[in-house]
C-alpha cells in the first residue's frame, strides 16, 4: 500500500505540470490571436483614410474642371487655378496629418497587444512554475 502512495505523488505531479504547460499555452493562444486582429485593423484605418482622401482630391479636381469649363475670361481662369493649388496644398497637408495620426494609433495599439502578450506570457508562466 506504501508503493501506491508514492507511485500517485509523481504522477499527480506530472499532471500539475502538463496542467501548467497547458494553461501557459492557452494563455499565449489567446493573446496572440490579438495579434493578427490588430495588424488587420490598421491596415483598414490606413486603407480607410487613404481612400477618403482620394475620394476628396478627385472630386476636388472634378469640381476645377468644370470651374474651368464655364469661366469667362483668362483672369478668371487663372484664379481659379490659383485657388485649386492653394486648396491641394492645405489638403495634402491636413492629409499627411490624418493619416500620420492613423499611424500613430495603430502603433500604440500594436504595442499595448504586444506588451500584453509579454505580461500575459509572463504571469502565466510563473504560475506554471
Amino acid at each position: 500500500m506504501t508503493s501506491m502512495k508514492s507511485n500517485q505523488q509523481p504522477a499527480k505531479d506530472a499532471v500539475a505540470g502538463l496542467d501548467g504547460i497547458a494553461r501557459t499555452a492557452e494563455a499565449q493562444l489567446k493573446v496572440a490571436t490579438a495579434i493578427p486582429q490588430a495588424i488587420i485593423e490598421a491596415n483598414w484605418a490606413m486603407a480607410s483614410e487613404f481612400l477618403i482622401f482620394a475620394s476628396r482630391r478627385l472630386q476636388a479636381q472634378m469640381d476645377l474642371w468644370w470651374s474651368l469649363c464655364d469661366c469667362q475670361g483668362l483672369s478668371e481662369a487663372v484664379a481659379i487655378q490659383r485657388q485649386f493649388t492653394e486648396r491641394v496644398t492645405d489638403d495634402y497637408s491636413g492629409g499627411v496629418n490624418q493619416l500620420s495620426e492613423v499611424v500613430r494609433r495603430s502603433v500604440i495599439s500594436l504595442s499595448t497587444v504586444g506588451a500584453k502578450l509579454v505580461v500575459e506570457t509572463g504571469e502565466t508562466s510563473k504560475l506554471a512554475a
